[in-house]
């Protein structure tokens, strides 16, 4: 009687690890749920941390660039960072309205 028993046990756990097996393989691997508006916020969150940082690395320099008193080094950087903050600022937005086009 001992034995079958233990034979049923043996069973029972061979039929719960092909159930594991079975969930597992059903699943898609790497796919994770993810939230669009939890996204969304979460970009916004980090456009904002990024010109926030942007904003307050703006003070190193002299606001407006005449062009006439910038180093050469200066103008190696390439355009202003008000510039480069208004292109930044109007790629995001595009980016967020783009979702919405059909």
């Amino acid at each position: 009687m001992d034995k079958v028993h233990e034979i049923m046990d043996e069973i029972a756990d061979q039929y719960d690890v092909s159930q594991e097996i079975n969930d597992a393989i059903s699943k898609p691997a790497g796919f994770v749920q993810v939230d669009d508006d939890e996204l969304d916020k979460e970009l916004d969150e980090l456009a904002q941390q990024e010109l926030d940082q942007k904003l307050l690395d703006v003070g190193k320099k002299p606001f407006l660039d005449t062009g006439n008193d910038a180093s050469d080094d200066d103008k190696a950087q390439g355009p202003s960072t008000s510039k480069k903050l208004t292109v930044e600022a109007t790629k995001a937005q595009n980016s967020r309205n783009s979702k919405f086009r059909i």
